[in-house]
């Protein structure tokens, strides 16, 4: 992975526009959607936003 051009410093406008830009879409693989929940879960601890609404592919 090639070294980014800039360094991001404010993180939280950061996560907020990753959050913002688009969906995110998980495929019905329980392996894969836990790991996700699990990250996301995870993510929003850290940065002190909401889950965003899950829909399901099926």
């Amino acid at each position: 992975m090639p070294k980014p051009r800039y360094k991001t410093t404010n993180w939280r406008k950061y996560n907020n526009s990753l959050v913002n830009r688009g969906s995110l879409t998980l495929r019905n693989y329980s392996g894969q959607v836990g790991e996700n929940y699990a990250m996301i879960k995870a993510l929003n601890k850290l940065t002190g936003i909401g889950m965003p609404e899950t829909q399901y592919v099926v």
